[in-house]
């Protein structure tokens, strides 16, 4: 066995000690007749917080190829929970009823993850990764409110920890011949999110249902000589000048799976449940 066959270990820890986030919140409902609110009225909850958290992750590179590059790569990742403080108002029949406060929990999160290239040459590359996710959400177990005039709003929650798994692909040429200084990917990949809400705590208002998510996408990126749209170079020597401008497109469809709510701590929402979204992106990247 030669130098060049030698299986390379590469380690490369990275720890994120101030993750700060914002976030805000809506939440419409109609009254049950709870609180003093006539039933059938419109009620609006809405904050806006800012928290902090935690991320780590490790990589490890056991094998590379002859030019050094990865061609397996495995990877872990750790976000801890992070409590958002939210700060709005109470809405009933679209006027301000009361200020409003409570704490949003957001989840610890721990990925695994393995990358695999069966093919990775000058010409071409093909990535097949594999996550899975584990999201605990059993901490959110309630989303109570506290209003300004003394009145609570109790929201039990109640959730339960879950798996993510998704499993994607993708395929690259590298300066094709019928493309030149051009990079082109075609992408596709499918997750498994399972539903972290019991029946009691169902609330319409979110997409509490199993999904399953198909994506396909397409990624052109120019370097070097080439022109993007034919027109722009893709580089220069100028500092102000990018290493090279790109384009992705990606389309997702989230296929829900039905559910039958019974038992809701809401009568009213019991029932049968059916939902898809379709979702299209894209992104312009430039390079320095």
């Amino acid at each position: 066995m030669t130098s060049a066959e030698l299986p390379l270990i590469a380690l490369k820890p990275t720890i994120a000690y101030k993750f700060l986030g914002e976030g805000h919140v809506e939440q419409k409902q109609i009254s049950a007749g709870a609180l003093g609110i006539p039933a059938g009225a419109s009620i609006e909850l809405n904050g806006t917080g800012t928290g902090a958290g935690v991320t780590a992750s490790l990589l490890y590179t056991p094998f590379r190829n002859e030019a050094g590059k990865p061609v397996v790569s495995i990877g872990l990742v750790y976000r801890s929970q992070a409590v958002l403080p939210l700060n709005g108002s109470l809405f009933v029949n679209g006027a301000k009823v009361a200020d409003a406060s409570t704490d949003l929990v957001l989840p610890q999160m721990a990925t695994g993850a393995v990358a695999i290239w069966p093919v990775r040459s000058a010409e071409r590359e093909w990535k097949v990764e594999l996550d899975v996710e584990y999201v605990g959400w059993s901490l959110n177990r309630h989303l109570d409110v506290r209003l300004s005039n003394g009145a609570p709003i109790p929201q039990s929650q109640q959730w339960k920890n879950v798996p993510v798994i998704a499993v994607g692909t993708e395929y690259k040429w590298l300066n094709p011949r019928w493309l030149p200084n051009w990079e082109v990917a075609a992408r596709s990949g499918y997750t498994y999110t399972e539903d972290p809400v019991p029946d009691r705590t169902f609330n319409p208002g979110i997409i509490s249902l199993p999904a399953h998510t198909l994506s396909l996408g397409v990624g052109f990126l120019c370097k070097g000589s080439g022109r993007f749209l034919g027109m722009i170079p893709c580089s220069g020597e100028s500092a102000l000048w990018p290493k090279g401008i790109g384009l992705d497109l990606a389309y997702q469809e989230w296929f829900y799976e039905s559910r039958t709510v019974a038992g809701n701590q809401n009568p009213t929402v019991d029932g049968t449940y059916h939902a898809f979204v379709h979702l299209g992106t894209f992104s312009f990247r430039y390079l320095f």
